[in-house]
């Protein structure tokens, strides 16, 4: 998948003009950007929740704002099961706008 980064985060603040969610799940959004990225643009890729928490600061409960992006379309998710992380997919915004 081809990712450019720069406008993806360009769009989701553009995105961010019409609808309104919780700054918790913005900080999600980014956070999760970063893990991709830095899995190099995979389709779908693993994240723990500890690394989220880390890198994002978001306790494990603000975690849970993931179901205000899956509402809004902006990612997907499975659930990690014992020994395995959770499963994300970042939708792209860019041809929103």
């Amino acid at each position: 998948m081809k990712v450019n980064y720069i406008k993806e985060l360009t769009a989701f603040k553009e995105w961010m003009s019409f609808h309104e969610i919780s700054p918790n799940a913005a900080l999600l959004w980014h956070t999760l950007m970063v893990l991709n990225n830095t899995a190099r643009w995979m389709e779908t890729f693993n994240a723990p929740n500890s690394i989220i928490e880390n890198l994002s600061g978001l306790s494990s409960q603000r975690i849970e704002s993931r179901k205000i992006l899956m509402e809004n379309e902006l990612i997907s998710y499975v659930p990690g099961e014992k020994g395995k992380a959770a499963t994300y997919q970042m939708k792209s915004l860019v041809s929103l706008f």
